[in-house]
């Protein structure tokens, strides 16, 4: 059954769901003008308000706050660590926008295929690199990766074990 066919035929007015945001894009017109509402549940890139959607997943741009309150407490050099996609790419374009503007160098590389490229430090971004290397080399070892250790002590002394073997043995 379409959200079409619950909205006109079956008098359906809320609807929980949609995965993708091209899915939610397009059902919002239908929401709209049967006066219904879209709970929608998923993370999405956020930019984007609409009386007939309640938004409850996370949006992209939800850590700028966090920043405003870290940044002068801690300092101004910004170190974002984000995934190889869009969940990644987008966060990072709005904490390096918003970094450059209070004056900070931002520790978030070019992606190779844009046009314009930024700039970052390049001696923290090496730093980095370092830093994820060693987390997906002891996410190599399946009792890490996985969390088997519920207390945190014997999840901490699993993860020692492993720095041991991967860095020293």
């Amino acid at each position: 059954m379409t959200a079409q066919t619950l909205l006109r035929d079956h008098g359906c007015r809320h609807i929980i769901g949609t995965i993708t945001s091209a899915a939610r894009k397009e059902i919002i017109p239908l929401v709209e003008e049967h006066d219904a509402l879209l709970w929608y549940v998923c993370h999405y890139e956020g930019f984007e308000s609409n009386e007939s959607v309640i938004y409850t997943g996370p949006c992209l741009d939800q850590h700028l706050p966090m920043l405003d309150y870290v940044m002068p407490r801690f300092g101004h050099r910004g170190y974002i660590i984000g995934a190889n996609d869009v969940w990644g790419w987008e966060p990072n374009r709005l904490a390096r926008q918003f970094l450059l503007e209070r004056g900070s160098l931002p520790v978030i590389p070019n992606n190779p295929t844009r046009k314009c490229h930024h700039p970052f430090d390049h001696e923290l971004y090496r730093g980095r690199s370092r830093i994820e290397r060693t987390i997906c080399r002891l996410k190599d070892f399946r009792r890490i990766a996985t969390r088997s250790d519920k207390p945190a002590q014997n999840y901490l002394a699993a993860v020692h074990i492993a720095a041991i073997m991967a860095f020293w043995l």
